[in-house]
């Protein structure tokens, strides 16, 4: 069997805008579409789309839904005690810098660490809007 890769993921969020202020504005993914309640990023040829979704069936971030858990990685020690979806973002250094210093100084963002850690890389875990396990990272010190 012949598999072509993971092409698509889709994520829900009850606050399409808060979602695309996280992953364009802060993090600095490059958005290809954003319109009928749809927003699409491209990532090396993976494609990267949040839905709007129903108040009711995705959690808003700081909601009792969303908390503020952090899902299980391998690798992981702690505070991973979450069996959630979660993923990592590659940034290269300039654009790693860039995101982390907007991540910092934006209200209402929950980092694990003040300041990114090295664990083979750069690490800097934060919660996106949806109460998601996002870890922006960086193989350049």
């Amino acid at each position: 069997m012949g598999l072509g890769g993971l092409r698509f993921l889709y994520v829900p969020a009850a606050d399409l805008e808060r979602a695309r202020e996280f992953y364009t504005d802060l993090v600095g993914l490059d958005e290809i579409h954003h319109a009928d309640g749809l927003l699409a990023y491209d990532c090396e040829g993976f494609q990267f789309t949040i839905f709007q979704a129903e108040r009711d069936t995705a959690p808003v971030a700081g909601s009792p839904e969303a908390g503020a858990s952090w899902a299980t990685q391998p690798g992981w020690q702690r505070p991973g005690t979450t069996a959630a979806i979660s993923w990592s973002v590659e940034l290269d250094l300039s654009s790693f810098d860039e995101a982390v210093a907007r991540l910092q100084g934006s209200a209402g963002v929950t980092a694990l660490h003040e300041e990114p850690t090295w664990v083979g890389y750069q690490s800097f875990p934060v919660l996106d809007p949806m109460g998601n396990t996002v870890e922006l990272t960086c193989p350049e010190r």
